[in-house]
C-alpha cells in the first residue's frame, strides 16, 4: 500500500462545539513484507493503550 490519509470523518459528520478539544493521534508504521491479522491487533493494541509511548 502506497497511500495513506486519515479520515476521521468517513463515516458520519461530527459537530465540534465552541471552545472544545480535538486530539488526533496517528501511528505510521513502515516495515517490510506483510502483517498477519494477530500482528496488526497486537500493533493497534499498543499503541491505543498508551499513544504517547510508542514510537
Amino acid at each position: 500500500m502506497s497511500f495513506f490519509t486519515p479520515a476521521f470523518l468517513c463515516y458520519e459528520p461530527m459537530t465540534l462545539g465552541p471552545g472544545r478539544p480535538l486530539t488526533l493521534r496517528y501511528r505510521v508504521l513502515v516495515h517490510p513484507g506483510h502483517w498477519d491479522e494477530a500482528r496488526l491487533r497486537a500493533e493497534y493494541a499498543r499503541f491505543s493503550e498508551h499513544p504517547s509511548e510508542t514510537r
